[in-house]
């Protein structure tokens, strides 16, 4: 996005990025606001079902005229309720992703790439973790929008910037993820993307004081694509060691 003066159109552009950073804010609370124990789970209705058929067939086994109906119905009683109770554990133990969730299931020591790791990580769908032998930790997996207005040197004087970026734990590859596992699993899934954007901050703050300082402000505004294609390489090696990715960057004047 290029940089403009300050023109009716650039006042509507911004006020446009104002508004799309806090329905962003907004979307990012509503996720973030439910504890981990928040994540779907399956159903209990089935090993109702199967228990229930278990309890009729026991009790119409007492009345059964023949003896052979007699062990039928108490042959059938006991496995319904060992599928009752397989269900049970099964439902406890069953883990669900949602979309804005990564789950890392840590235990049991897997080779990946020649090394070995004591977790897995599952971004999608669901997986079942083995009881006594696994834990599980969760990753904040939204995009986490934010938005800053900075004073930035530049070579003939300051410019007021508006800053809006989103960015989120990278899923793309598994050296991404074993970053953001190392580096945020521990923190609260609910206090992640606060302390992402705590992260982020002063780390784009820094780049944009070392890329600006170059350049004047007639520069940003011939050259302002060039300037924010600085800006963004340089953000992206930086998040790279914290197991993020940048989604989008937006530079503003005001």
């Amino acid at each position: 996005m290029a940089f403009r003066g300050q023109e009716a159109s650039d006042q509507a552009r911004r006020e446009a990025l104002e508004a799309e950073v806090e329905t962003l804010r907004a979307q990012n609370a509503e996720l973030t606001k439910h504890a981990v124990s928040d994540a779907p789970q399956s159903s209990l209705l089935p090993a109702v079902l199967l228990f229930a058929a278990a309890v009729g067939c026991g009790a119409y086994a007492a009345f059964a005229p023949y003896v052979e109906l007699r062990m039928i119905l108490i042959l059938a009683a006991g496995f319904f309720t060992t599928a009752a109770a397989t269900t049970v554990v099964i439902r406890r133990y069953l883990l669900l992703v949602p979309p804005d969730r990564i789950c890392i299931v840590a235990g049991r020591a897997r080779e990946v790439n020649g090394l070995k790791l004591g977790y897995r990580v599952v971004t999608t769908g669901r997986t079942m973790r083995l009881p006594i032998l696994e834990k599980v930790e969760w990753l904040y997996g939204g995009a986490i929008a934010f938005e800053r207005r900075l004073t930035v040197e530049v070579s003939d004087g300051h410019v007021d910037l508006l800053v809006g970026a989103r960015c989120a734990v990278g899923r793309r590859h598994e050296e991404l993820l074993e970053r953001a596992v190392n580096q945020w699993v521990g923190y609260p899934v609910a206090a992640q993307p606060a302390a992402i954007e705590e992260a982020v901050v002063p780390i784009l703050r820094s780049i944009l004081k070392r890329i600006l300082i170059q350049v004047s402000r007639d520069d940003l505004k011939k050259d302002g694509d060039k300037v924010e294609d600085l800006v963004r390489r340089d953000i992206d090696e930086q998040l790279w060691s914290l197991g993020l990715e940048l989604k989008t960057l937006s530079l503003e004047t005001t």
